[in-house]
């Protein structure tokens, strides 16, 4: 892909713009020596935009970026941008192992104990609902481009605020988290900025015990949030975006405050992005795990309800043909 940064800059006497990345322990130069790179630079009076273009995109790009302005009146540095891939942060296939998929190396350290059994794709972790839970490395840090949060879920009891997962510092804040409302069917994702809580989201109803289910939520760039169960949207609302801020406790099945329970049940199949999927990426996600189509929507004249118009459905008008229910019934032609 490509990636664009464009940076504005006044002054009387036109300046030279130099674009540069930060690094340890040395800023490096961008230039366009690099045949990926393009640095358009335009000054109409006292205004200069100058815009560095990167092409072909990966994650050796990755990292902070900044423009640099010097004319006869000094030194100016823009402030600086991070720049991120969407992409899968970590997967947890939990083939008897807390291991990230992904490739990414954020893997994760079992609790107390926790056993394994079998789950909807290969095996599932089990979590007792005393102590057990998974310890996620240090960061989840940017998810100023959305985030989605996926797995399936076996819960064996309505522990009260047991976690699907938990990002959040020591107090605890800057939490994101998703979780039951206390032992009720709710499922609840919640975001706060220090100590704030900025947003909300429940799903009244979701969660369902002894059985398996797939459940989703998507927050997109703007701070739009999807919940989804079993392929199918089930709640929706608006947070603001979570700070950009290094998380120190990030669990599966754990909760930062100490008077809620941990996770009693089978979770499989997590998944975590920087970036919301789509409906239809949801669906795609649920079909592959599950092995079955599903019906996502109903048409308006499938009358036998196998999501499908067919003759069936049709027989069933011709059935009742010319039926009519005006009264008196010699208004009926």
């Amino acid at each position: 892909g490509t990636a664009g940064f464009t940076v504005h800059c006044q002054s009387e006497v036109t300046p030279t713009i130099q674009w540069f990345k930060t690094g340890d322990p040395d800023d490096v130069e961008i230039t366009e020596s690099d045949p990926d790179v393009t640095i358009e630079t335009e000054t109409v009076g006292e205004l200069t935009t100058s815009t560095l273009t990167l092409d072909n995109v990966d994650e050796t790009d990755e990292g902070n970026y900044y423009a640099k302005a010097t004319s006869t009146g000094g030194v100016k540095d823009s402030r600086t941008v991070q720049f991120v891939l969407k992409k899968m942060l970590a997967y947890y296939p939990f083939e008897d192992n807390a291991d990230d998929a992904s490739g990414n190396g954020l893997h994760g350290t079992e609790m107390n104990g926790p056993v394994y059994a079998d789950g909807v794709v290969g095996r599932a972790i089990d979590l007792d609902g005393s102590d057990d839970y998974v310890d996620l490395p240090d960061g989840f840090d940017n998810f100023l481009s959305g985030l989605t949060f996926t797995l399936w879920a076996y819960p064996d009891a309505a522990a009260n605020w047991a976690r699907f997962l938990t990002f959040n510092n020591g107090n605890p804040s800057d939490n994101i988290f998703w979780s039951r409302v206390g032992t009720d069917t709710t499922l609840r994702f919640d975001v706060e900025r220090g100590t704030v809580n900025v947003g909300i989201v429940d799903a009244a109803g979701a969660l369902a015990l002894s059985a398996w289910q797939m459940f989703t939520v998507t927050m997109d760039e703007t701070g739009a949030v999807v919940m989804y169960k079993d392929g199918l949207p089930i709640a929706t609302g608006t947070v603001q975006l979570p700070n950009l801020i290094t998380r120190t406790n990030c669990w599966i099945g754990e909760s930062a405050w100490s008077g809620d329970s941990t996770y009693n049940g089978l979770l499989d199949e997590i998944r975590i992005y920087n970036y919301a999927l789509t409906a239809d990426e949801v669906a795609n996600r649920y079909v592959a795990d599950s092995g079955e189509p599903f019906c996502r929507f109903r048409p308006e004249f499938d009358l036998s309800g196998d999501c499908r118009v067919t003759l069936e459905d049709f027989a069933m008008v011709a059935a009742t043909w010319l039926e009519c229910g005006t009264y008196p019934a010699s208004a009926c032609p």
